[in-house]
């Protein structure tokens, strides 16, 4: 039996919240300071490539563990 089975089904807390945006600005800062050095080191096609792997394992990450709102009132999920 598996104890946290609903986990998904319950509203994010508020420091995985905030340690979710905190990792989205990191990243958008390390790509900003990064993209130029990356681009004239390795170049354009390798550092798309990079990219657009990147945005596909964030988008199977958030349809991994990403939170069902479907039905859900909005006082709900911020409970």
């Amino acid at each position: 039996m598996i104890p946290y089975k609903n986990i998904i089904a319950c509203p994010p807390h508020r420091w995985q919240r905030d340690f979710a945006a905190s990792f989205a600005k990191i990243g958008a800062v390390m790509t900003a300071f990064l993209f130029p050095l990356l681009l004239a080191d390795i170049g354009t096609s390798i550092l798309l490539c990079i990219l657009v792997r990147t945005s596909l394992l964030g988008a199977l990450v958030t349809v991994k563990f990403g939170i069902e709102t479907k039905g859900i009132n909005l006082e709900e999920i911020g409970r």
